[in-house]
């Protein structure tokens, strides 16, 4: 995690599906540094936005653009969890318009694939507990090297 540069503001501007929250939030923190500018001298000072906060708002775009998703009348929720050694959990309570397994499967696989693909975007990593398999490449690269 970490507060938005200018070049990842301009990055993530382009981005339809936020573009409108990110220039606001940007005429914000302009205004702010603006009004501010005889002590403004920290990203600490006034208003800031952080990559994981315009990742989820990034993610509730998505899902409601999403025409097999309920945007009415059932629970919508994205947020963080609590931060955990292995990273900062985001959960997502929606449901779908289906109940059909099956379809409901392929659905979930589609949002999970995205948002995963797209997660580096936002200068973001995802974590996965390394495997056993992970370590043995580790070694074996170590060896190559010193070897």
């Amino acid at each position: 995690m970490k507060f938005c540069d200018e070049p990842l503001l301009k990055k993530l501007s382009k981005i339809d599906l936020i573009k409108d929250y990110l220039d606001q939030r940007i005429l914000l923190i302009n205004n702010y540094q603006k009004e501010n500018a005889d002590h403004y001298d920290s990203p600490l000072d006034g208003p800031q936005i952080t990559n994981t906060e315009v990742y989820r708002y990034y993610i509730v775009a998505y899902l409601k653009n999403r025409a097999d998703i309920h945007q009415q009348g059932l629970p919508f929720l994205v947020r963080s969890l609590e931060p955990k050694p292995t990273g900062l959990p985001i959960e997502m309570y929606i449901f779908t318009k289906t109940t059909v397994w099956e379809e409901y499967e392929v659905i979930q696989s589609e949002i999970f694939d995205h948002l995963l693909a797209v997660a580096t975007l936002f200068e973001l990593r995802v974590f996965q507990e390394p495997t056993g398999m992970d370590f043995t490449n580790f070694s074996e690269n170590l060896i190559h090297r010193t070897g």
